[in-house]
């Protein structure tokens, strides 16, 4: 029998960061992860406290266009199909936003870069709604690994970067 928490989408975060952490050597780091696809996901960030500067827009078929401020950073961002949560997104509340870094060619070839959000909600709210997992929870969940006593983690050692 199937529970309402088997049905619910789960989105996986990579870690949680602040904006000020996203930098061109940071998104270069990224790049080394390449290529993404089905068993290489692209990582995804979370950020508490988020607020829109200026006024958010739906740009297309229902994609949420703005620009979101953490502390005195403010970085460029879309959410495709999220043109239902405008209105979350112009009130003065903090927001907890789920998104993936993303490369975009401007005018005259200038690289930027743009969050592509995967969620967002008011930070009070996703505070309760976020579940903490470790990578041995995740894999017994997907079944991945059978013999998870297996599994060893190496910590990085500091010293050799």
């Amino acid at each position: 029998m199937l529970t309402e928490e088997m049905i619910l989408p789960e989105l996986l975060i990579d870690t949680e960061i602040a904006f000020t952490d996203i930098s061109t050597h940071f998104v270069m780091l990224l790049r080394q992860f390449a290529p993404y696809g089905y068993h290489n996901a692209k990582p995804q960030f979370l950020t508490h406290h988020v607020f829109t500067a200026g006024r958010p827009v739906i740009v297309g078929k229902n994609h949420l266009k703005l620009r979101l401020r953490h502390g005195t950073t403010i970085v460029d961002a879309i959410g495709f199909n999220l043109g239902d949560l405008l209105e979350m997104c112009s009130a003065n509340t903090p927001l907890s936003i789920v998104y993936s870094i993303e490369e975009t060619t401007q005018q005259r070839g200038k690289a930027m870069m743009q969050l592509y959000i995967k969620d967002i909600r008011p930070t009070e709210q996703a505070q309760n709604d976020i579940v903490y997992k470790s990578l041995p929870d995740i894999v017994k969940d997907k079944n991945i690994l059978p013999n998870l006593e297996e599994l060893v983690v190496v910590p990085v050692d500091s010293s050799l970067e």
